[in-house]
């Protein structure tokens, strides 16, 4: 007898947690989706002397629009505002490096917008671990290099001395792309 309420017991207390565990996915999903998504970090640099320009993020979708002045603005938006999470931007000798901040992996939504005039015909790069890289005006570079490993890329139109965009799992969409090109999409 004293077997068979053992077993019941386990039986109980493995459906139980099982019961703990949906539930707690459950109130973790849920906290996630409800969080609104706000602008948390706002960053500005004159393009006077810029040649270079290379943007580092691992998991955000990105959305590049055309900036009026010659000025690059870096705006992040976030379900959670802390220093730490906000990009870093360095200039040094004509390169300007913009870099992800330490963000967590779970929990916490985000997406970025940077506004680049068109006026800037340096050298530009981006690269993402993963999410959407959208680029909604026209530009003319040096160079330009985008680079995905998990997330799609739209360009509208790119004129560029050389091109390379790339993509492990996720659509390439080109409007228009002009100059010696590399487009690499593994899938």
């Amino acid at each position: 007898m004293a077997r068979g309420v053992g077993k019941i017991m386990k039986t109980q207390i493995r459906k139980a947690t099982v019961i703990f565990f949906i539930i707690s996915t459950f109130s973790f999903m849920v906290s996630c989706q409800s969080k609104t998504i706000d602008l948390v970090n706002m960053q500005t640099i004159s393009l006077e002397e810029v040649k270079t320009l290379n943007i580092t993020y691992a998991s955000e979708s990105i959305t590049i629009y055309e900036n009026d002045n010659n000025t690059f603005v870096l705006k992040e938006y976030m379900s959670a505002n802390k220093p730490e999470y906000y990009a870093s931007i360095a200039s040094n000798s004509g390169n300007v490096t913009v870099n992800s901040g330490k963000r967590p992996s779970l929990g916490m939504k985000s997406y970025i917008e940077l506004y680049l005039p068109n006026s800037f015909d340096g050298d530009f790069s981006i690269d993402t671990s993963s999410g959407k890289i959208t680029i909604n005006s026209a530009y003319s570079f040096e160079n330009f290099d985008v680079k995905t490993a998990s997330g799609a890329i739209e360009i509208k139109e790119i004129t560029a001395s050389e091109s390379r965009i790339e993509t492990s799992s996720g659509a390439i969409n080109i409007f228009q792309l002009t100059g010696k090109m590399m487009i690499v999409c593994f899938q």
